[in-house]
C-alpha cells in the first residue's frame, strides 16, 4: 500500500478494488448519512478491522487527516487514513514474528 502521510492524496497509484471496499466501508460506518463520520464513527469502524485505539490516539488521528479541520473525514480523507494505518498494521504484523503482539529488537 501506498500514500502515507495525512494530507496528501495518492489515489491514482491506489488499488481500485481496495478503494472501493474502503467507500463501502465508510459509507456504511456513516450511520447519520451526513457524508463525513466523526471520531466516534471513526473508532467503530477502526474497531471492526481489529484496530483498538485510546482516545488520545483517536484524535491524534483525526487531526493528522483532517483536511478541512472540521472534526470530521470526509471519505476521501477516510481513505487517506485507512490506508495509513493499514500500512502501520502490515508492518508490525510482519515485525511480530512470533504473533506475541510484541515487536523484540
Amino acid at each position: 500500500m501506498s500514500g502515507g502521510g495525512g494530507r496528501s492524496d495518492s489515489s491514482s497509484s491506489r488499488d481500485p478494488s481496495i478503494v472501493s471496499k474502503l467507500r463501502s466501508i465508510f459509507t456504511e460506518g456513516d450511520h447519520d448519512g451526513s457524508g463525513s463520520i466523526n471520531i466516534k464513527e471513526m473508532g467503530n469502524i477502526l474497531a471492526q478491522v481489529d484496530i483498538h485505539l485510546d482516545d488520545f490516539n483517536k484524535k491524534m488521528l483525526l487531526k493528522k487527516f483532517d483536511r478541512v479541520e472540521n472534526g470530521k473525514l470526509d471519505c476521501e480523507e477516510f481513505i487517506n487514513m485507512m490506508y495509513y494505518v493499514l500500512e502501520i498494521k502490515q508492518a508490525f504484523e510482519l515485525a511480530d514474528k512470533d504473533n506475541s503482539s510484541l515487536v523484540s529488537t
